[in-house]
């Protein structure tokens, strides 16, 4: 008979690890300046009303900036932009330094070439354990014409079918529609 035994912060990240993910940027500005960090913690919660959440350490500046703005942009990074993803994590003065973004009103930073982005406001957060919940309503959104970049196990890596399944985009429609009618 096994004994199970609770497990391991590090064991707990390594499975979680296993599950691949996209890579975001979530950025905003605030008092003349930008924010932004990478993240691949986030899902989309609801249609109706259309609400995002996004999860950030609690100690991050960015974290902090999104809260006192109320507002806040999601740029899903392409497979081309993996230096940016890389960027995003680093101590550096200006992650935006030489970064292209859309120019806007508002100076929330949409990140130009990206696979798509977002524009929420923030509706509530809630501190859980070291992160912070953030749950936005979407302002605006626009899809890019990229494949995703992907993170795994500690990696960055690439969707190799992408085509084929944007392609087959009516197919894959009617395999959704058959499954939530509950036949197939």
């Amino acid at each position: 008979m096994s004994q199970h035994r609770p497990p391991t912060p590090r064991a707990f990240r390594d499975v979680m690890g296993t599950f691949p993910t996209g890579v975001a940027i979530v950025a905003t500005a605030h008092e003349g300046r930008r924010y932004g960090m990478t993240i691949n913690s986030l899902t989309s919660i609801s249609l109706d009303p259309m609400i995002v959440m996004v999860s950030l350490d609690t100690g991050s500046q960015t974290g902090r900036m999104i809260q006192a703005r109320g507002a806040f942009t999601i740029n899903l990074i392409g497979e081309h932009q993996e230096d940016l993803s890389r960027r995003f994590v680093m101590k550096v003065a200006d992650r935006f330094e030489g970064v292209a973004t859309v120019s806007r009103d508002d100076d929330l930073p949409v990140i130009a070439g990206t696979t798509g982005h977002l524009v929420a406001r923030v509706m509530q957060s809630a501190q859980v354990g070291d992160h912070t919940v953030v749950y936005g309503e979407v302002t605006e959104c626009g899809a890019g014409d990229h494949a995703p970049l992907v993170y795994f196990r500690g990696s960055y890596g690439r969707v190799t079918s992408w085509v084929k399944l944007r392609d087959s985009h009516d197919e894959f429609e009617s395999a959704v529609h058959r499954r939530s009618t509950g036949w197939g």
